[in-house]
């Protein structure tokens, strides 16, 4: 990987993927390693500590984030998850 990865609130690169705390990434990375079902979803800011976000609220870009989040700890290919 050539590029450092940084948080950055406005950052609306569609190749950026954003791993902070609570993010839809962090949150299907979380699930899948806690064998929790394939529910997308993020937290606005701290896991638990900020306003909830579901599925039918989250963009395309948030929805893959947690595909590839939850990919990362699943036996289930990222691309066979329904979501």
């Amino acid at each position: 990987m050539g590029k450092e990865l940084r948080y950055n609130k406005s950052m609306e690169d569609k190749n950026y993927l954003n791993m902070r705390h609570g993010g839809p990434w962090d949150r299907g990375s979380a699930d899948a390693y806690y064998k929790r079902p394939f529910k997308p979803h993020y937290f606005t800011g701290d896991t638990y500590n900020s306003d909830l976000i579901k599925e039918k609220d989250m963009s395309e870009k948030q929805l893959e984030d947690y595909k590839v989040g939850y990919g990362k700890y699943s036996w289930i290919p990222v691309s066979k998850v329904n979501g």
